[in-house]
This record gives C-alpha cells, structure tokens and sequence, in this order.
C-alpha cells in the first residue's frame, strides 16, 4: 500500500541488518541447570541483545512425580525499553513477566 511505512522498513534497522546477516549474532545466551535430587532439576537462562541492549531472564524447574508424570514451572521477566513503542522498542521490552504451571503425563 502507498504511503505505508513499516518500523522494520526504517534505514536503521537495515543498516543493522546488512552489517550482521545472521541473526544469531545479534544475541547471547547464559544458562545453568542443576539437578538438585534425582525427581526435582532446575534452569536459569539470560538472553541478551546486543543491538539494544534488552534482556530476557528465564527461570525453570521440573518436578518428577511418578514414572510417567511430573509437574513444570517457569518464571521470566524482560528488560527494555518501549517508551518509543510502535516505533521502536527494544526485542524484549514488549514480554510480559509470566509464571506458569503444567503438569505432564506420559503413556
């Protein structure tokens, strides 16, 4: 459509795209896991971005409860800023915090 302009479409957001191709060099990855006994094992993970600086922080634990079944919970939180948002924000600033419970059975 005429006249329609898109955030994606904006010279700086190309020009970051043309000097990292590949996407995975825009973020990082830190996680850590522990298995705390044998039925309880937890992981934390950050992922940063390094175009603007935003941050999502991931919390996950899993609970065996018999052979076949188990309970999961995660926590995770994000960091940004979306003062400017639609215009521009930054990757995570839009993530809701959220925490959520899922019990799994197998057969």
């Amino acid at each position: 459509m005429p006249g329609l302009s898109l955030p994606l479409s904006s010279p700086a957001v190309l020009d970051r795209a043309v000097r990292l191709p590949c996407l995975a060099g825009r973020f990082s990855a830190v996680s850590a896991s522990y298995e705390f006994t044998t039925l309880i094992a937890g992981q934390a993970l950050a992922l940063y971005n390094h175009i603007d600086g935003s941050i999502l922080y991931s919390l996950y634990a899993t609970w065996s409860l018999t052979d076949n079944a188990e309970m999961a919970f995660s926590v995770s939180s994000a960091s940004g800023s979306a003062d400017a948002y639609p215009v521009a924000f930054d990757e995570f600033a839009l993530y809701p915090a959220a925490l959520s419970i899922e019990f799994r059975a197998y057969f």
